[in-house]
């Protein structure tokens, strides 16, 4: 049996003796992370003799597409000749081949993880003949890399409306469940937009996606195209949930295009979102009264405040206390002993009654939650207005006097009485309708009849003297 396996042994290694070559050439990579296109690029690619007897006739063949345009177009190092096809190697010996290559506009830059990478353009290979006429042959891989073009030049993160700038594996901390997110994610294109390289970013595509299922963020934004040296925006809204456990949570963003040719072009950055949640927190998710304000004519004068409460905590919570507080309303009225779950919820309702004699006014709400029964949690401000009634306006009553009729005025003369006529007195503004007008109509009256007592006395004494 040992026999048997010791000429298996020496079969096996015969075969690997036939069967290894005595030529090795070197790998080899065009280009790198930094690497434009549109470039003939040169590398170095070194052959080696390793085996015990000389290799002559040394020849290289490429295979690869004819868009990378491989060829050599140096040699030198090999014993005999300057011409590839009759090149000799020495056991031992090394030769040095300049290789060149094209790197086309059409070439990707990352893999289907979005890693940065170089792809395999075809391969080398070495072909001699040893002294014993045993053909020698040995094949390198050739590979090229290309700058990737699409990038995440910014990422901001809002943390309940507060911002702050993140990058590459940064760790986001203090995050409570409940918290709202927002992530902005830049997508840039790198191309310049110089007339002989514009290339614009077709299909943008922005993905945010959590590696724990726990914390389930998986979204997209589609950018459509971005002009070279441009950038836009993809922005990702998001809530942390109320039951999710304390750790660390991974969340990978992309943005992945192709260019105007069809290379592939993208970016992949991670996040990390630490959670801790407090070991007593019953949060008050939503607070509000209505109505807001409570009118003169309203006849039932009750508002109503209506609470949610959250237990952020890390533990089941038995003796949850939830308080509604207006004391300028002299009201006050409080839910205890509410037994809560982690990451659960509870809604509560407060009438609050508005008496008739509250002045008009803003007064205080107060929204208070307590555990183990008067530990206060958490508490809320809301306001309640109360309007005045309005008050009549007074009307004023006009009164208009009736019309006065003085006594008629009566003016005795010499010899004659006159009675003038009776003054009406009315409501209009006329002098002719005057206390004065009639004075005056009267005082003329009298004149009148003193200037006709004297003319008939003058005449009378005229008459007398005549007779004399």
């Amino acid at each position: 049996m040992n026999k048997a396996y010791a000429i298996i042994a020496f079969v096996m290694l015969a075969l690997f003796a036939v069967s290894a070559s005595a030529l090795s050439v070197s790998d080899v990579q065009f280009g790198d992370s930094t690497q434009e296109r549109v470039f003939n690029l040169t590398k170095s690619v070194t052959i080696t003799n390793n085996g015990p007897d000389t290799v002559s006739n040394v020849q290289l063949t490429f295979n690869s597409d004819a868009l990378y345009q491989l060829t050599a177009v140096s040699v030198t190092g090999f014993t005999t000749g300057s011409a590839l096809g009759s090149n000799t190697l020495a056991s031992g010996a090394s030769a040095t081949v300049t290789v060149q290559a094209f790197v086309p506009n059409k070439f990707d830059s990352v893999d289907s993880n979005l890693d940065e990478k170089a792809f395999s353009i075809g391969t080398m290979t070495v072909v001699g003949t040893n002294t014993t006429n045993q053909q020698q042959t040995n094949s390198s891989a050739i590979s090229m890399q290309a700058k990737n073009k699409l990038t995440v030049s910014d990422m901001t993160i809002y943390v309940n409306g507060e911002s702050q700038t993140v990058s590459n594996n940064e760790r986001i901390e203090n995050l409570k469940p409940g918290d709202k997110l927002r992530f902005e994610i830049v997508a840039k294109n790198q191309y310049s937009d110089r007339s002989n390289i514009d290339v614009a970013m077709d299909n943008a595509l922005v993905t945010i996606r959590s590696t724990n299922s726990e914390l389930d963020v998986d979204d997209e934004d589609d950018l459509g195209t971005i002009s070279p040296k441009s950038d836009d925006t993809a922005t990702f809204d998001y809530t942390i949930p109320d039951d999710i456990n304390d750790g660390t949570y991974t969340v990978d963003v992309k943005v992945v295009g192709t260019d105007d040719f069809g290379g592939k072009h993208g970016e992949k950055t991670t996040i990390r979102l630490k959670v801790e949640r407090e070991p007593h927190s019953i949060a008050i998710r939503k607070a509000l009264v209505q109505p807001t304000t409570i009118v003169c004519d309203d006849t039932s004068r009750i508002a109503t405040v209506d609470v949610n409460v959250n237990n952020m905590g890390q533990r089941n919570e038995n003796e949850v206390v939830i308080e509604a507080d207006a004391p300028q309303l002299k009201f006050n009225k409080k839910v205890a002993d509410i037994k809560l779950a982690k990451g659960k919820s509870k809604t509560q309702q407060f009438a609050v009654t508005v008496s008739d004699d509250v002045k008009p006014g803003t007064y205080r709400v107060d929204v208070n939650t307590y555990y183990a029964n008067n530990v206060k949690s958490e508490s809320k401000t809301l306001t309640l207005k109360v309007d005045g009634c309005e008050v009549p306006e007074d009307k004023t009553t006009t009164v208009v006097a009736p019309p006065v009729t003085l006594p008629p005025a009566t003016v005795t003369l010499p010899a004659t009485t006159v009675t003038p006529p009776k003054a009406r007195v009315s409501t209009t503004d006329s002098f002719t309708d005057s206390d004065l007008y009639v004075y005056l109509l009267a005082g003329l009256s009298g004149v009148l009849l003193l200037i006709l007592l004297v003319v008939v006395i003058v005449a009378m004494s005229r008459r007398r003297h005549e007779d004399d």
